[in-house]
Formats: C-alpha cells, sequence, structure tokens
C-alpha cells in the first residue's frame, strides 16, 4: 500500500528532475524555476498595456456567474492596477498563440517537460498555451485539466495558493469554490496546500482536482502537455469518447515518439 501523501514536494533546480521521473503522477512545486525565462522580467502589467493595448480579450467574474465580456487589455490591466477591492475579474485561459504568437519566444520549458502536442497536425492539435492575469481575491472552481492531460503554471507576478485532491478521491460539492477552502472549512477530508510565489513553478499531474486562490494581483503562464509520462491518459480520454480520427493520429505520433525513446 502506498503511503498516504502528506504535503505537495517543494523542490529546486537541482533535484526535481529527478522528482519528476520518479514520481510523475505527483504535483510538486519548483522554487525559481521561471527566473530563468525572459518572460520572467519582461512581462510586467505595463508591458502588455504598451504592447497590447487594443487587444480585446475575454475576462469573467464570479460575481457575475462567471458570465464572459470582451474587454480591452488595457482598460482591464489599468482596473486591476487601480486597487478596487470591488473588482474581482480576471482574464482567464489567454490562448496567446492566436494573437500574440511573439510572446512563445520569451521562455522555453525544459526537456522534461517536452509537448507532443507540438508535433500533432495543426488541424488536431489542442490548445495549450494560456496567459492568466488577473487582481488578488480571485480564483478559480474546483476542476480537472482537459483531454487527461498534464500541466506547467509558471508564475511571474504575484502569489497564488493551491488546493488539491487526488484523483481518487470522492469530492463533495462543497468544495467547488474556492471561498470554501481558504476559510479552512473542511468536512471530511482535506486538500493538499501549497503556497506559489512570484518566480515559482507548479507542476499538475493527470487528474488531479486543483483549485487556485489569487492573493496578489498577478500573471501567470500555464501549458498542458502529453508526453512519456502521461500519454496512456491522454489515449484513454480520446478512446473513451471514440474519436476514431484523433486516435489513429496519436497512436501513429506515440510510436513514433517510444520508438525513438527506446
Amino acid at each position: 500500500m502506498k503511503e498516504k501523501i502528506k504535503s505537495i514536494p517543494i523542490l529546486n533546480l537541482d533535484n526535481y528532475k529527478n522528482y519528476y521521473k520518479i514520481n510523475p503522477s505527483m504535483p510538486f512545486l519548483v522554487k525559481g524555476y521561471v527566473k530563468k525565462w525572459v518572460a520572467y522580467k519582461k512581462w510586467t502589467f505595463k508591458f502588455f498595456i504598451e504592447q497590447y493595448p487594443d487587444l480585446i480579450v475575454s475576462i469573467s467574474s464570479k460575481k457575475n456567474g462567471y458570465k464572459t465580456f470582451n474587454c480591452e487589455l488595457e482598460k482591464f490591466i489599468k482596473l486591476i492596477r487601480k486597487g478596487d477591492n470591488e473588482f474581482d475579474f480576471t482574464l482567464h485561459s489567454w490562448l496567446f498563440e492566436l494573437n500574440a504568437p511573439e510572446l512563445c519566444l520569451d521562455y522555453k520549458p525544459d526537456l522534461v517537460f517536452e509537448n507532443w502536442f507540438e508535433d500533432l497536425p495543426f488541424y488536431i492539435k489542442p490548445k495549450v498555451k494560456f496567459i492568466f492575469i488577473g487582481s488578488k481575491n480571485t480564483g478559480t472552481t474546483l476542476h480537472q485539466d482537459p483531454i487527461n492531460s498534464s500541466a506547467w503554471n509558471a508564475l511571474i507576478k504575484g502569489q497564488k495558493k493551491w488546493y488539491f485532491f487526488p484523483p481518487t478521491q470522492k469530492i463533495a460539492k462543497h468544495y467547488f469554490e474556492y471561498e470554501t477552502l481558504i476559510k479552512q472549512d473542511f468536512k471530511k477530508i482535506k486538500p493538499l496546500e501549497i503556497v506559489q510565489n512570484q518566480g515559482d513553478l507548479v507542476y499538475i499531474p493527470p487528474n488531479w482536482f486543483h483549485c487556485v486562490y489569487n492573493t496578489e494581483n498577478y500573471i501567470s503562464l500555464s501549458e498542458n502537455f502529453m508526453n512519456e509520462t502521461n500519454y496512456t491518459n491522454v489515449l484513454q480520454y480520446f478512446k473513451s469518447f471514440n474519436q476514431v480520427g484523433y486516435i489513429s493520429i496519436l497512436e501513429k505520433l506515440i510510436k513514433e515518439k517510444t520508438t525513438y525513446n527506446i
């Protein structure tokens, strides 16, 4: 029987690769990982205002039932910086690769986070690169990442508090709002918690339930990926929906990748 998970490991640049190789199904945090990227110093609120002032983005607010609204990026960021405690809108899941692909040049994950999705044909390649921008005292609902993929989240600015539940854990609806978790309002089960500071990276394995509470105004970057650690999970997802076209192309890619790695 596996030992009960008691906490999220906090790792550094020297030991996280070995840990990940042995424990790809466990979440962890890497201190200072993001500081080596150009994006870490370059991506400020001022940078996004100057470079993309008229870019139309979709924002949402819990107070408005997560209904989305279109807004110019400059206007949105200025409202965040104004510091109004009543302003709880977030720019959630900006698919920047579509309208600002040059930003992809500002970061480069290590090979351990290699993303096989990049080698899929464009017409079935999932959109997996996101920028998140928002104000303090906001958060997400409890969720699992899409298509059984893994993900990493790099915090450029701010601070986040994460709450994790293992895939095998039965989650009551009581936990699906982050307010419940930040109040420590636990009934029968307690999540694994960790604080992500500016410059840290959090790794999210397939199918782990998680939600985030933003304690400060923030800018973060996230990418979902498939590689040798999780391709069986991703393939199973598409097989469960009997998506024959996707399955055949994925199986071909997986065969090429695993044969090459051998």
